[in-house]
């Protein structure tokens, strides 16, 4: 019996860390040979493009966007990446909207860019989620919706978005989209962040609850645990009522010097 309920605990444990992409596996999923065709020459990689080799094609229109290795087009990219994005290809809808959203190639239009953010969305692509994620939680060319926000923020973190694991984090400080405040779990979606890339901004927002008190330092953590000039415990934050986006004190609460 026991030794039953051990080997449970253990598959639960291993299903939860593998839960979350490497986001390199993500990357290979989508562009399976994009080292290759980011290395060759780009006549080849027109020829390929015109032999119907979609993802030659992607990497072709990126590269005429950046004026890299041929003219700088971001016009005809655009025209490449809709034809592509009606075609239904995720990655293509996700490269249009970027092109609404920065202007590229075509008339600026977030409203417009939400469309093709969400179709890519909906179409599984983890940089598409995390876009379509960021537009509703600024409300940019839609109504800002937190709630929807966090569910496409989960589903791009899961594939090993480091951004929208970074977002999840500052979620969970700042109750955003119904979450109740954890700093635990905001920990743990910017050490993820920080694990896969060098994700400054995940690994400053750690060490800030480190050295606050808000969580505790791990192995593996940069530095040394703290000596905290401050201790401020979690009951010092008051829980967020409906409504309130960012953290604060009690009013009770006073910063006091930690003596010796």
């Amino acid at each position: 019996m026991l030794r039953n309920m051990f080997l449970i605990i253990v598959v639960l444990l291993i299903a939860n860390c593998a839960a979350v992409k490497n986001p390199e596996m993500t990357r290979k999923f989508w562009y399976p040979n994009a080292d290759e065709l980011r290395s060759i020459d780009t006549k080849i990689v027109q020829n390929q493009a015109l032999s119907g080799n979609t993802e030659a094609s992607l990497i072709l229109g990126m590269r005429m966007v950046n004026g890299d290795r041929i003219e700088r087009n971001p016009s005809k990219a655009f025209l490449l990446f809709q034809r592509l994005a009606n075609e239904n290809d995720p990655r293509a809808q996700y490269l249009l909207g970027a092109s609404y959203t920065s202007g590229m190639g075509t008339k600026k239009s977030d409203q417009i860019a939400v469309k093709w953010f969400k179709k890519s969305a909906l179409n599984g692509y983890d940089k598409g989620q995390y876009w379509y994620a960021h537009m509703l939680s600024r409300g940019h060319g839609v109504k800002t919706n937190w709630e929807e926000a966090i569910k496409w923020y989960m589903k791009a973190s899961l594939q090993g978005h480091t951004n929208a694991q970074l977002s999840l984090g500052e979620a969970y400080e700042q109750c955003r989209g119904g979450l109740v405040r954890n700093f635990d779990k905001a920990a743990k979606w910017y050490r993820i962040a920080d694990s896969y890339s060098d994700n400054m901004l995940a690994r400053y927002n750690l060490r800030r609850l480190i050295d606050l008190g808000l969580t505790d330092w791990k192995d593996g953590d940069e530095g040394k645990p703290p000596e905290k000039i401050l201790d401020i415990s979690k009951e010092s934050f008051v829980p967020c009522p409906k409504g309130i986006k960012d953290p604060f004190l009690s009013d009770n609460f006073k910063i006091k010097p930690k003596l010796g």
